[in-house]
């Protein structure tokens, strides 16, 4: 069983597009929606903290801490688009 999670402060989930989820290998679901996978997966998808689309173009470059850590999210601007 995973450790509980504090959720009593601010959060920002990123959530995969369709075709993210889509491009993923059928061996990758598996791997990833497993019991002992999913919940470090799901950790990995919220930033500590509240983030618009604002802050995040003034994060570019700079590494966000997760919920699951060590994991961090490096923000890149591709194209313009953060």
């Amino acid at each position: 069983r995973s450790p509980e999670i504090d959720l009593s402060g601010n959060l920002t989930a990123l959530v995969p597009s369709k075709d993210a989820i889509r491009n993923l290998t059928n061996s990758d679901q598996d791997l990833w929606n497993s019991r002992y996978r999913l919940p470090y997966l799901l950790k990995a998808h919220f930033l500590q903290g509240i983030f618009s689309i604002e802050d995040l173009d003034k994060q570019v470059n700079q590494r966000l801490p997760t919920l699951h850590l060590p994991t961090t999210w490096e923000v890149k601007s591709v194209g313009g688009v953060s």
